[in-house]
């Protein structure tokens, strides 16, 4: 089997340009789809820049209880935290673990919740990332599979206490996920919930990522796109 390098690809190009040169002399769009093939398929750009070297700290905001679990919520901060490392949105000492800030939470006084500003100086972050659950399930009808998360994301600035995103025309950006993988009929046994779970919490943890680094809308593994649903 022929294999296709990068190189080979190239020449290729070339080669058909060569032979196609003296029928674009006189006027043709044939040479669209080789432009498109070096670029590659267009990104979407992130929604705000983290300053990488500022300590920062992704909070997930369930005191709503809104997911199934703490290893749901634990789930989805980590996942958010691996793939801002991994994309170098932020600096490998300068990200917090969302677990922490969980932590912090954990231990609050009933009836007396901490603000983020309280949180954020807890954990000596200067940056916090407020992720507010507001769904998160498997099913809309109770049978079929069809998992969704809604959540609600700003940046908030510690030492100023003040909203670095969004700007003054809302409070919070709303982010809705909607896997691909929702196919069949609600899993019956506790172990196939538990990886549907995992599955929808992975998912959750990149969108919000996404947000902060320009990235390609792509169907594997399946994540859908986080999705502004208003104001």
């Amino acid at each position: 089997m022929l294999r296709i390098t990068p190189r080979r690809m190239l020449a290729a190009i070339s080669g058909c340009g060569a032979l196609l040169a003296p029928t674009c002399l006189t006027g043709c769009n044939i040479v669209g789809p080789a432009v498109v093939l070096l670029h590659g398929p267009e990104k979407t750009p992130r929604v705000h820049e983290l300053a990488k070297e500022r300590k920062t700290v992704v909070f997930i905001d369930d005191r709503s209880s809104r997911a199934p679990s703490k290893a749901v919520r634990l789930r989805i901060g980590k996942k958010a935290d691996d793939v801002m490392l991994a994309e170098g949105v932020i600096a490998e000492g300068s990200l917090i673990s969302s677990q922490s800030a969980i932590g912090v939470v954990s231990r609050e006084r009933f009836g007396k919740p901490l603000s983020i500003a309280e949180i954020g100086e807890s954990l000596g972050a200067e940056i916090v990332v407020h992720v507010t659950m507001d769904a998160f399930g498997l099913s809309e009808d109770g049978q079929s599979l069809t998992p969704s998360a809604a959540m609600r994301v700003k940046v908030f600035d510690v030492s100023s206490r003040t909203r670095q995103f969004p700007g003054e025309e809302k409070d919070w950006l709303p982010v809705e996920v909607r896997p691909r993988f929702s196919q069949g009929d609600l899993p019956k046994t506790t172990g196939a919930r538990s990886e549907a779970e995992a599955r929808l919490a992975d998912e959750a943890g990149l969108a919000i990522a996404r947000l902060f680094f320009d990235h390609i809308n792509d169907d594997d593994p399946g994540p859908s796109q986080p999705r502004g649903t208003g104001g």
